[in-house]
This record gives C-alpha cells, sequence and structure tokens, in this order.
C-alpha cells in the first residue's frame, strides 16, 4: 500500500505525499514531526479550525525561538531576533491604533495583539 510509504519527514517523497493528501489529514501526519509546542499549536487548529487563531499561535512560536537569541553572544541571530521584535512592536501599535480608530472593545483589541519579544 502505497499511502503508508511516505518517506522520512526530510525527504521528498514525504512533502509530495502530504500535498496529494486532504489538509486536515496531512496536518495530522505532519503534527508527528514537530516539536510539542508546535503540536499543540497545530492541535488547537485542528480542533477549532480558526486561522486568525493559528497565525497568532505561530507567530508566537516564532518569537519563543527567538528569545532564545538573548543568550547567544554574537553571530546574525542577534540581528535577526532585534528585527523580530521591532517588527512585532510595530505591528502591535499598528492593531492597537486601528481597533481604536474603529471603536473596538478593549478585550477585541487584545485578542489581536502579539506577544512581545
Amino acid at each position: 500500500n502505497d499511502s503508508n510509504k511516505i518517506g522520512t519527514p526530510l525527504s521528498v517523497e514525504f512533502y509530495s505525499t502530504m500535498v496529494k493528501l486532504p489538509l486536515l489529514e496531512a496536518l495530522n501526519k505532519i503534527k508527528i514531526c514537530l516539536l510539542k509546542k508546535s503540536q499543540a499549536v497545530l492541535e488547537q487548529y485542528l480542533t477549532d479550525q480558526s486561522l486568525e487563531q493559528l497565525e497568532k499561535n505561530l507567530e508566537n512560536l516564532e518569537l519563543d525561538f527567538l528569545r532564545a537569541a538573548k543568550y547567544i553572544d554574537n553571530g546574525p541571530e542577534l540581528i535577526l531576533a532585534y528585527y523580530y521584535a521591532k517588527r512585532t512592536a510595530i505591528r502591535n501599535t499598528r492593531i492597537i491604533m486601528t481597533g481604536q480608530a474603529n471603536q473596538l472593545p478593549a478585550l477585541a483589541i487584545k485578542q489581536l495583539v502579539r506577544e512581545l519579544y
């Protein structure tokens, strides 16, 4: 049965097989290759199927990964982490200002704001 032969997670066969599967089935198979935090994000998406929440959770995961750059003395990681921190701060400012301009309730704005670096 070819459906059971999908290759290793880093192989071309794995990803070419995943592309052919329905989205939810592919996500369930990819889930086993992820770290625990990433698995939790994917589980939440599979449960509630909210793309907004998935985007927010993925950006929070990205920030978690970049927070580790604080402990590196030198290298491109510091520059990249600084860039992402600034980008997130600017995005949050834009979200807050847009929410206030559109007279959204404070709770709705809070739910849209991303974690800070």
